[in-house]
């Protein structure tokens, strides 16, 4: 699947195009109601609090997160170095020197090495958008057929 959308509706569309605009709208429905069904069955598989894309991101900053060395300044703020940038991160304000915590309202390496540090949980630090929870309710919509012109 391209990540440019011109392309991706595009490529969805091709099979409709020389309908006239009211079957172009019907087949635009019938995709979409295709997509957003696949999405909210694969959110209610979920088993965990963030969503897979989430969870592999958590991942793979953790591995990078052991070899960091943490010094707390507070309880809740820290001094990180992992041999390339050496920052300050604030749990409480959910800011780091790296910048990618702020930005991304996901825990980066060094929020995780703090967070592992105190022993809290880590998806207590991301986003709600990132939950399994958001997910299922942005594919909680449904989306029905329009009555025909007639009516």
């Amino acid at each position: 699947m391209s990540t440019n959308i011109t392309e991706s509706m595009n490529n969805a569309l091709k099979g409709c195009k020389e309908l006239p605009i009211t079957g172009v709208i019907d087949y635009i429905r019938g995709v979409l109601q295709g997509w957003f069904y696949e999405r909210r069955t694969s959110a209610l598989k979920l088993t965990t609090q963030l969503t897979t894309a989430a969870d592999v991101a958590i991942g793979v900053k953790d591995d990078q997160a052991r070899y960091m060395r943490v010094y707390p300044i507070t309880f809740y703020t820290f001094l990180v170095k992992d041999g390339d940038l050496d920052g300050h991160m604030d749990l409480t304000t959910k800011t780091c020197t790296c910048r990618e915590f702020d930005v991304d309202q996901l825990p980066c390496a060094h929020a995780l090495a703090c967070i592992r540090l105190r022993g809290f949980s880590f998806p207590d630090y991301c986003s709600p958008y990132y939950t399994s929870a958001f997910l299922v309710a942005t594919y909680s919509g449904e989306i029905h057929l329009v009555g025909q012109p007639s009516e």
